[in-house]
């Protein structure tokens, strides 16, 4: 039988000798009401690494792993999956019910689990196959998909950016396991500033390895040109525009989003937050710092001169400069626009000189009257 192993990065790797992922692990083995495991997240949050913790857990009888590549469709699945457990394929397969197809992959005593990592590369008829045997799998198999995007696989256990997340210490167990006891000093400064993205995380403690005589704030560029390569251009064109217009908001809310006019943007908060892009605070969700410049970026070359200052002005100032915008788009009345400036900075309305809960924000009535 094939026994699945993951390939991952070296900052990968150090981060998971250094990060014990076994309670995460155990509870996703604990729920025997989902067969199938969902681990949703942007680029570098460890979903291989975690993979690979699951893939080692004497629990299992046999795992099975299977990588797709761009844009794998149906019959490229079906095959790869039965190549990865040693059965031979059916001839008649595309003839057959899914409940037949799964029992005949599945022929092998449990327990059991198949991996498909990547999975963010199958194509939808690819994708909706995969969601059809996990619905039929034997009762002591299990199905564990990892992603960059959502991949709708119905009724299973969702593993998130939330979940797959740094806390403070393992940040801390990561940096000294990189740099020993000089990590302790950066243990704040980096966390803040990774908000704990694993590989990310890692990084930083890389570079400042290789760079110990510079600001180890200086990593923080090399940090947003791996977001921008590896997340910032993987999104969804809408995705990615969406993200431009807001970047640089103190936060975002649904009644936010439409007072802006990006009313689709209200849907898509929370996929983007599962994805790690999108991060929640005490006053609701904002983007990751590291995406924020790297989406800024990625907008600015392209963009007109007028649009590209709109893009690094202050947040206080995107507030109002946005809540106007929307306000033209969707034809809202003055008593409208100024009462949303008014939630949107989260103060009074005054002479501009109230402070809103993120700073110092102009009044509503400037908002309404600029």
């Amino acid at each position: 039988m094939f026994a699945g192993t993951l390939a991952v990065t070296a900052e990968l790797s150090r981060s998971r000798l250094a990060c014990d992922r076994s309670e995460l692990v155990a509870r996703l083995l604990d729920d025997p009401g989902q067969q199938v495991v969902a681990v949703t997240a942007a680029a570098g949050f460890g979903k291989s690494g975690l993979l690979a913790t699951m893939l080692s857990v004497p629990f299992w009888f046999a795992s099975y792993e299977y990588r797709p590549v761009a844009e794998t469709v149906r019959p490229a699945l079906v095959r790869g999956l039965f190549d990865a457990v040693g059965r031979l394929l059916p001839a008649d397969w595309e003839r057959t019910s899914a409940s037949e197809v799964a029992g005949a992959l599945c022929g092998a005593s449990g327990p059991a689990l198949l991996v498909v990592d990547d999975a963010h590369h199958l194509s939808p008829d690819a994708t909706a196959f995969l969601r059809a045997i996990g619905e039929h799998l034997p009762p002591d198999w299990r199905l564990v998909v990892a992603s960059r995007r959502d991949l709708q696989l119905g009724s299973c256990h969702r593993v998130t950016a939330v979940d797959l997340a740094f806390t403070e210490a393992e940040t801390a167990a990561v940096l000294e396991w990189i740099l020993g006891a000089a990590g302790k000093s950066l243990i704040a400064d980096l966390h803040l500033l990774t908000a704990g993205w694993p590989a990310m995380t890692a990084a930083a403690g890389e570079w400042v390895l290789a760079h110990r005589e510079a600001d180890p704030m200086e990593a923080q560029q090399s940090l947003v040109d791996q977001v921008k390569a590896e997340v910032v251009d993987a999104l969804d064109g809408p995705d990615r525009r969406m993200l431009a217009e807001v970047a640089r908001l103190p936060r975002l809310t649904p009644t936010l989003c439409a007072a802006i006019g990006l009313p689709e943007l209200a849907s898509r908060l929370r996929p983007l937050a599962d994805l790690g892009v999108l991060r929640r605070g005490p006053d609701g969700l904002f983007v990751h710092r590291l995406v924020v410049r790297g989406t800024v970026a990625a907008a600015a070359p392209g963009t007109a001169p007028a649009r590209r200052r709109l893009l690094f002005r202050p947040p206080r100032l995107q507030v109002g400069d946005r809540v106007r915008r929307g306000a033209r788009r969707s034809g809202c009345d003055r008593r409208f626009l100024h009462r949303t400036s008014a939630e949107a900075g989260d103060q009074r309305p005054g002479r501009g000189r109230d402070r809103g809960r993120f700073g110092r924000f102009a009044s509503a009535r400037t908002y309404a009257r600029d």
